[in-house]
């Protein structure tokens, strides 16, 4: 597998940088985007999973946000992979999901006015609706994407339908 991300990851990342210079990230999106280096990320991984089994494989992890936890959001390369690479996440008290079939729908995810938390979506509470123009936000981010109307959940199970049990996976690799 080629350590490189895609022309159209590219402009997903990209495009959450437009959206991160439009002051959208923060609370209540508890998410920031990180540029870690595969060196950076294979430790943080080795201590995730307590050990480098996770790599045995030639899987391998981009990370390109966090939380405020710590929790990563990373693209997965897989064996077989075709196409662009889903969104995951590797939380700090050790949840894991696929989020995302790719970065388009992540951005999607995000911007949708839904918070994520642990591998679910959760409707805003009022003060949290108010903190964030979200029809501001989805219009930035129909600008940057198309037009979508696709919850959060419906876009997580599209990804679920396109890439391996992720879960399943890291259930495999773990050590501890």
């Amino acid at each position: 597998m080629e350590n490189s991300l895609s022309q159209i990851t590219l402009k997903g990342l990209e495009y959450l940088a437009v959206i991160d210079a439009g002051g959208y990230f923060g609370w209540p999106i508890d998410f920031e985007l990180m540029n870690a280096s595969q060196s950076e990320i294979e430790v943080t991984l080795g201590h995730w999973f307590g050990s480098n089994r996770w790599k045995n494989d030639g899987d391998y992890f981009i990370q390109f946000g966090q939380d405020g936890t710590g929790s990563l959001f990373c693209f997965w390369y897989y064996d077989g992979l075709i196409g662009e690479p889903p969104v995951v996440f590797l939380g700090s008290e050790g949840a894991s999901c696929l989020v995302a079939k790719d970065s388009t729908d992540f951005i999607k995810q995000i911007t949708s006015g839904k918070l994520f938390f642990d591998g679910d979506w959760s409707e805003s509470d009022e003060d949290d609706k108010e903190s964030i123009d979200w029809a501001k936000l989805k219009e930035l981010a129909q600008k940057l994407v198309g037009s979508f109307n696709e919850s959060p959940e419906d876009l997580m199970k599209q990804a679920s339908e396109k890439h391996p049990n992720f879960q399943l996976w890291v259930q495999s690799k773990l050590e501890y």
